[in-house]
């Protein structure tokens, strides 16, 4: 059975949109994969695939995709049977996209540039905008370094650090209320300065800290980033787990929008918190 994995982005939240590099890795713990059903028909899956077929007839979709086929196949009880948690950032939307783009698409270009371009247009549909970045993730199926002046490429991670942890928050959030609250966050020029000469070059370290596999730069890294991001972003990182952000001997960070979801956490001695949330070992989530 084919299955398309979340994502998990574990550096570049927001900075992205200051034209920063980001790094994101698959989960193929959670996973989405096709499945049919005839005696019912998926009906947010239904108005999905007939928007598709209408961007087709104007011409609208980023490479040939065989949307009747797609169509009738929803329309006889076709669906995408999916572990991953919608409303949580890890990309349950962008799973869905690379499914229907590996399977549905005659032509799929090979350069991932013009395929994130191209997935974006198709995720669109579900939050507004789209960077691309989660389905080609997903269809990629390995770790995707995205540079704004090199591009996007896949990166081999050998090991990721011990002690990455996720937390679940079981708080469901609207990123587009999010992403407002950063451009306001932007309106302060001491905020702006402090994203800019401060966490930017915070991110980009351990980013490549991780690709090199260095290990203590990463951690001093995650430590600022985690710092920063309570200094910041006050407004993404809600109040139930605020108070546990920085603890004796791990430190917490957004991964994605915020707001809720998963948070991504680093205790370097491996011994993981006692919060009051469900913890997962970030290595339980990798294979």
């Amino acid at each position: 059975m084919v299955t398309w994995p979340a994502k998990l982005l574990l550096f570049g939240e927001y900075t992205v949109l200051l034209k920063g590099e980001a790094l994101a890795i698959p989960l193929p713990r959670m996973n989405g994969h096709w499945t049919n059903n005839a005696q019912q028909v998926d009906s947010s899956l239904l108005q999905w695939a007939q928007w598709l077929d209408r961007q087709r007839a104007i011409g609208h979709l980023p490479w040939p995709i065989r949307t009747g086929e797609f169509l009738q196949f929803v329309e006889e009880g076709g669906h995408f049977s999916s572990s991953i948690p919608p409303g949580c950032g890890v990309g349950s939307s962008g799973a869905l996209v690379a499914a229907l783009a590996e399977t549905y698409s005659d032509d799929l270009p090979e350069d991932l540039d013009i395929r994130l371009a191209g997935l974006a247009k198709l995720e669109k549909y579900f939050h507004g905008n789209s960077s691309g970045l989660d389905p080609l993730v997903s269809l990629s199926r390995c770790a995707i370094h995205r540079d704004p002046d090199q591009g996007v490429r896949t990166v081999q991670l050998e090991t990721i650090p011990k002690g990455l942890f996720l937390v679940e928050t079981g708080i469901n959030r609207q990123t587009a209320s999010l992403v407002e609250a950063f451009h306001l966050l932007l309106e302060n020029e001491s905020n702006r300065n402090l994203l800019l000469m401060d966490l930017l070059p915070q991110v980009h370290r351990a980013i490549y800290a991780l690709i090199r596999q260095d290990l203590i730069p990463f951690q001093d890294a995650f430590s600022s980033i985690s710092r920063l991001q309570q200094l910041l972003f006050k407004a993404m990182i809600p109040d139930e787990i605020n108070e546990y952000w920085q603890g004796p001997g791990y430190q917490l960070k957004l991964c994605g929008a915020g707001g809720g979801g998963y948070i991504l956490g680093l205790a370097p001695l491996e011994k993981y918190p006692q919060l009051p949330f469900p913890i997962h070992p970030l290595d339980t989530l990798l294979s």
